[in-house]
């Protein structure tokens, strides 16, 4: 199976909306589903969703002002199950972006007595895409990318897993 990030029906009308003057597309939230879903741009949810939480960042890919990097953390007390899915939601939680990511475990520490820090990385694509979307992210949830960490040469983080469309 390939991996890949497929900008949904919903939401490439929703970009083409704000593209034509309309309201911004604003993502807000990161799901993550352990299916075999194949990203197709018909589908509205994960095959079958696990996790969910606000996302870490939203910003233009440096160098390349048609992508638009999602980035969410799941946090090291959440899991015990696989992860193989990934989805970028907007405010009004209409499923924007979906992602077939690598197969991960993400362990539950209560249970399976270890945990990490699971690190997910969605890239949107798309001429003018940026345009499109609110660049705002909940600064109460934030936490450091590893770029701003090795930059600030504070330390790393536990796991990190990316995909780029």
């Amino acid at each position: 199976m390939s991996f890949q990030a497929v900008l949904t029906t919903i939401g490439l009308g929703k970009i083409a909306i704000a593209l034509g003057g309309g309201a911004s597309v604003s993502i807000t939230e990161l799901a993550i589903g352990d299916a075999d879903t194949v990203p197709l741009a018909a589908l509205t949810a994960l095959g079958n969703e696990v996790w969910r939480d606000t996302i870490n960042s939203i910003e233009i890919v440096s160098g390349h002002p048609e992508q638009v990097r999602i980035e969410g953390v799941v946090p090291v007390a959440d899991g015990g199950w696989w992860m193989r899915e990934a989805a970028a939601f907007d405010a009004a939680g209409d499923m924007i972006l979906i992602a077939r990511i690598p197969d991960s475990y993400k362990p539950d520490p209560a249970v399976d007595g270890a945990g990490i820090t699971a690190y997910i990385r969605l890239v949107a694509e798309l001429a003018n895409i940026a345009e499109a979307f609110t660049l705002t992210v909940d600064s109460t949830s934030v936490m450091a990318t590893r770029q701003h960490v090795e930059e600030a040469s504070v330390g790393s983080l536990i796991f990190a897993w990316s995909h780029f469309a």
